[in-house]
């Protein structure tokens, strides 16, 4: 199945060529097609939270499907930034918009000109759920008083179910001990992919992220899950008009160091469209191992 410049490393949501989340890309010439099963082997043996396999399906459309070492997942932003960067990198697409299929929906794609590609996300789902405070802090090894009180915990999707934990600081943030047994089960019960925890702020705000429940310790950088938040902000917040974010995920060290962009576009209180945004630079060439 392989071929040549057809499989890669990059990393997403960079900032200034460093930092940033590893994702593997694999491109499909149109007449090449790979069944689930072979896109799943490929995905645990490349091992990367989420492999993107990209097949053009016409003028400016693609389709993407989305791979965990251990399970299919509907959308992933950073796998996604990668995969438009690596066109790009490669000269097989130029600055403009694209449209891809996905198993969240069709989305669109905007490659500009410093190289910035925008993935459109689904508009958000709010979900009311009944939820263990108690339990949910225990699984991240921190206590009830540590979760914000101003901003309740929330279910919320722009294409993924994440779980939105508002903690009171960065302090506590870095402090978070996961419990991934806990977590999967928690996530299990309440259909989510995971746990989003942040810092409100009104700049760049901290965050961190665990989906061990689709094989995840913990994602350094997550498009879906940014995107899902800033919904979750704007309307808890009761924002008007269109707001731009700028987000930092991960535990506070230099290789971690990344960008992550999220647009609201808003008539009022009413969201109309969400993009999240990043840089990608290409980091292995792994054709041979295709």
């Amino acid at each position: 199945m392989g071929n040549k410049e057809s499989l890669f490393e990059l990393s997403s949501f960079t900032y200034q060529d460093k930092g940033g989340n590893l994702a593997g890309v694999k491109l499909l010439k149109p007449d090449e097609h790979l069944s689930t099963d072979q896109m799943q082997l490929l995905a645990k043996k490349l091992g990367y939270a989420e492999t993107a396999f990209v097949h053009p399906v016409a003028a400016n459309e693609f389709e993407v499907r989305y791979f965990t070492p251990q399970t299919e997942v509907p959308l992933c932003g950073h796998a996604t930034i990668a995969a438009f960067s690596l066109l790009k990198k490669l000269g097989k697409l130029t600055v403009g918009e694209y449209t891809i299929q996905t198993q969240a929906g069709r989305l669109a794609i905007l490659i500009v000109e410093d190289d910035t590609v925008f993935m459109e996300q689904t508009l958000p789902v709010f979900f009311i759920e009944k939820l263990d405070y108690a339990k949910i802090a225990s699984s991240l090894g921190i206590a009830v008083t540590d979760f914000s009180e101003e901003l309740p915990l929330k279910i919320v999707s722009t294409g993924l179910k994440d779980l939105m934990i508002p903690v009171k600081d960065t302090t506590i943030l870095q402090a978070i001990k996961p419990n991934s047994s806990e977590i999967e089960a928690i996530s299990k019960q309440l259909d989510i992919i995971g746990y989003h925890v942040f810092v409100p702020d009104k700049t760049t705000i901290s965050c961190r992220n665990f989906a061990p429940f689709v094989g995840i310790e913990e994602e350094y950088a997550t498009g879906t899950s940014n995107g899902a938040l800033v919904c979750y902000l704007f309307q808890e917040n009761k924002s008007i008009g269109d707001k731009t974010y700028h987000f930092r995920q991960g535990r506070l060290r230099p290789d971690q160091t990344g960008r992550i962009i999220v647009e609201i576009s808003a008539e009022d209180r009413e969201i109309r469209q969400v993009f999240v945004g990043g840089k990608a630079m290409i980091t292995k060439d792994l054709s041979e191992m295709d």
